[in-house]
């Protein structure tokens, strides 16, 4: 995830569409790991960036179950 911003849905869209087109299970998604793009050091929202990491990686696992 960016840590300027961005919203996890589209995120999600873009990482979701580029899993299917190589073929790859969605169960398998649950298997991903979602980090910041970088250091949070000099992020001007630290916390809003970890916030939107964590739902793109709820958003992931709900979808990989389901």
């Amino acid at each position: 995830m960016p840590t300027t911003g961005g919203d996890w849905r589209t995120a999600r869209e873009r990482l979701v569409g580029a899993w299917q087109r190589i073929g790859l299970p969605l169960p398998s998604l649950a298997d991903v790991v979602v980090t910041p793009a970088c250091g949070l050091a000099g992020s001007q929202a630290p916390v809003a960036a970890l916030r939107t990491t964590s739902d793109l990686a709820s958003a992931l696992t709900d979808l990989a179950a389901g």
